[in-house]
């Protein structure tokens, strides 16, 4: 009997150890593997995190605005020809507007230089509010750092402030800096006023006004919306062109 028992023993320490063997070169295989892809990874974040945060632009040789240009009819004309548009390229159609350089430069220049750069490409219209839940209607997208709306730095590496005039409102197809309470804290986040939202003025800086493509911000502020007012289904910006208007 006691024979047995040490036989039995015997087998079972033998299998024990070809487990823990096999084991053991398994994990060591699949470690060695984990190792490699998270230096790669981490390789892959830090150089997109060093891209996201750094200055493209000098925010000391913005010029200063020159407020004499603006007028009542400012917000409300055409872009002239030869006059730098942007072209927004979403899974659901174009939106074009023109820019306030003259009321907002440093916003202007912020944002050419980071769609110039790609920044905005790929990313996602993350909150759609609607007037009717909301008190507001807004498409917001641009935070090309998080994909969330809890990131997005500017073309200078840093916030800057409000750029505010009398003759530029938060009207319908305008569009706006995104910020946090802090005045100093616009960063890429911008959003477009899908419903005239004058509440808002005085408080955030318009840069732009949509000129093209208003059927398609009004069909993006119907889409469905879940938590924090973020669409269901991503509402894409494929990409930013900054180009020549041309009638």
């Amino acid at each position: 009997m006691k024979r047995i028992i040490a036989i039995v023993l015997t087998v079972l320490m033998i299998a024990a150890v070809t487990a823990g063997c096999n084991q053991k070169v398994g994990s060591g295989t699949t470690s060695a593997t984990s190792k490699s892809e998270s230096k790669a990874n981490t390789a892959e974040t830090a150089a997109k995190d060093a891209k996201s945060t750094e200055a493209l632009l000098n925010i000391d040789d913005v010029p200063a605005p020159d407020l004499d240009k603006a007028d009542a009819e400012y917000q409300k004309k055409a872009p002239e020809q030869g006059e730098e548009v942007a072209i927004l390229h979403t899974n659901y159609g174009d939106i074009s507007f023109k820019f306030f350089p003259e009321v907002a430069p440093k916003a202007v220049n912020s944002f050419k230089a980071l769609a110039k750069d790609h920044r905005y490409d790929g990313t996602i219209f993350h909150r759609i509010t609607k007037p009717e839940t909301s008190g507001i209607g807004v498409v917001q997208g641009g935070d090309y750092t998080n994909f969330n709306g809890t990131g997005g730095v500017s073309a200078y590496g840093t916030g800057f402030g409000l750029e505010i005039s009398d003759y530029l409102s938060n009207t319908e197809g305008s569009v706006a800096m995104a910020r946090s309470q802090d005045p100093n804290s616009n960063g890429s986040q911008f959003y477009i006023n899908s419903t005239n939202n004058n509440s808002l003025d005085g408080q955030y800086t318009v840069f732009a006004q949509v000129y093209d493509g208003m059927d398609v911000v009004s069909t993006l502020a119907k889409v469905q919306t879940g938590q924090n007012d973020k669409p269901v289904k991503d509402v894409v910006l494929q990409s930013v062109e900054i180009v020549e208007y041309s009638k």
